[in-house]
């Protein structure tokens, strides 16, 4: 029992396994436990809010009277140290709809402090991301690096104008991504973003994997898509409950010859 708690992949491979309290507990057992278990505590993390109180002082943050939460004073060296300490290991970060939130003075805290620093996650490979208002949009773009290898983003309840905003900013900060997933409100029409989108999707040259919500394959859209030489699967699925009234003989894909080299899968919840 000894060799197999003594190994650093079967004892990961218990502390998976283990439920929240018992890995906390693993932390203190010995320093070989304590780095193990610190692992597997922050690689998967269902909230930017603890990542966000790693860099407040004793009781210098708390929720606002809209039961946001928000810093009171600002973030010290020490702080961030604290937090590249721990964020090393964070692979997958989420942010449900319904999970706690941070306000937007909050993430501006965080930009103006991690100015000149490395990324605030250095080896971040996942994101999903609920984005309801700008200040869940400027938390995104702030941890979004060169790093992250899939991003899920789920805007449906989003302004217009903050949809436009993330798809302008996330420019330059996604270029190794293989896998994006957008959802978007459902009175958005393609015509409403496919410029700011089309300029986005330009700038992924490793694109493996798409999703996209109904009738959002535009012509435009169909062009910046082809010339991707990865992309291998495309996917439009259905925008909410409502009825879509279109041409009953199919909507019409167009696209230069030669695009799509190497797709191998297309899904499209809809008659062509």
């Amino acid at each position: 029992m000894g060799i197999v708690l003594g190994t650093p992949e079967l004892l990961t491979g218990i502390l998976e396994a283990a439920l929240p309290k018992d890995q906390v507990s693993a932390t203190v057992v010995c320093q070989a436990w304590n780095e193990q278990a610190v692992r597997v505590i922050w690689r998967d993390v269902p909230s930017v809010i603890p990542l966000l109180k790693l860099l407040a002082l004793p009781g210098s943050m708390r929720k606002n009277s809209e039961g946001h939460w928000e810093y009171t004073s600002s973030i010290e060296y020490e702080s961030w140290a604290r937090l590249s300490l721990y964020g090393r290991y964070v692979h997958t970060l989420v942010q449900f709809r319904d999970g706690e939130r941070a306000t937007s003075a909050a993430y501006q805290a965080v930009a103006q402090a991690a100015m000149g620093r490395p990324a605030v996650l250095p080896n971040l490979r996942k994101i999903v991301w609920t984005l309801q208002d700008m200040s869940a949009a400027s938390g995104l773009t702030i941890l979004c690096s060169s790093s992250v290898r899939a991003l899920e983003l789920d805007m449906s309840l989003s302004p217009i104008a903050t949809v436009l905003w993330v798809f302008r900013n996330l420019r330059g900060r996604i270029q190794n991504i293989r896998e994006l997933s957008i959802g978007v409100p459902e009175r958005m029409s393609v015509q409403n973003a496919e410029d700011s989108l089309s300029e986005l999707l330009k700038e992924l040259p490793k694109l493996e994997s798409i999703e996209l919500p109904m009738f959002w394959l535009s012509e435009k859209i169909m062009t910046a898509l082809g010339s991707h030489e990865e992309l291998k699967r495309l996917t439009q699925y259905p925008q909410g409950d409502h009825r879509v009234e279109c041409n009953p003989r199919g909507c019409k894909l167009r696209f230069d010859s030669g695009s799509f080299p190497v797709l191998e899968q297309l899904e499209c919840n809809m008659a062509l």
